[in-house]
């Protein structure tokens, strides 16, 4: 199954490790270090309501953590 990120970007549900709020990420800083090698989004520059973990990479997404939930659950 594959789930929407926003900006035009589709992940694989099952390639997910984590989804993370904005505020969440911005506070802890040890989380941030891990994973900002692998940042891959072009919402660097942009507003973004959570962070989602995989396996290869990192991406910044504008929905927030409970409508990427929803969509997960959905199907």
């Amino acid at each position: 199954m594959y789930i929407s990120i926003g900006e035009n970007l589709v992940i694989r549900s099952s390639d997910i490790i984590a989804i993370i709020d904005k505020s969440a990420w911005d506070y802890n800083m040890e989380i941030n270090h891990f994973s900002s090698n692998n940042l891959d989004n072009a919402l660097l520059k942009r507003n973004y309501k959570s962070v989602i973990i995989t396996n290869d990479n990192t991406f910044l997404s504008p929905f927030s953590p409970n409508t990427l939930k929803k969509r997960i659950q959905s199907y």
